[in-house]
């Protein structure tokens, strides 16, 4: 029983969290909410997850951080960052346009 109220209480810390992100968009009938509060936890966990292996246990991330770790400023950490994220909308756009309406 402890672990279910504890999923409870940071599921909805979570969705309250991804509410204030999200604004103004939110589930309109109760099984919306209930499924919002439900998957959001499992989907921060996601999220958290992706950016840990996309940020600190990529090869490439390592790399540049063990070339750039004496600079506390870095041109290259700017770049690697910017492109990931340039990466990142571009498949978000892709969902977006795949799987948006038109």
């Amino acid at each position: 029983m402890k672990i279910i109220s504890t999923y409870i209480v940071v599921s909805l810390l979570f969705g309250t969290f991804l509410l204030i992100t999200l604004f103004p968009w939110h589930p309109a009938t109760w099984l919306g909410w209930l499924a919002y509060f439900a998957l959001a936890l499992p989907a921060v966990v996601v999220c958290e997850f992706t950016g840990d292996l996309l940020l600190k246990k990529n090869p490439v991330s390592k790399a540049i951080e063990r070339r750039t770790s004496q600079d506390a400023f870095s041109w290259a950490r700017i770049g690697y960052f910017l492109v990931l994220l340039l990466l990142l909308i571009a498949v978000l756009v892709a969902i977006n346009h795949w799987f948006g309406a038109t």
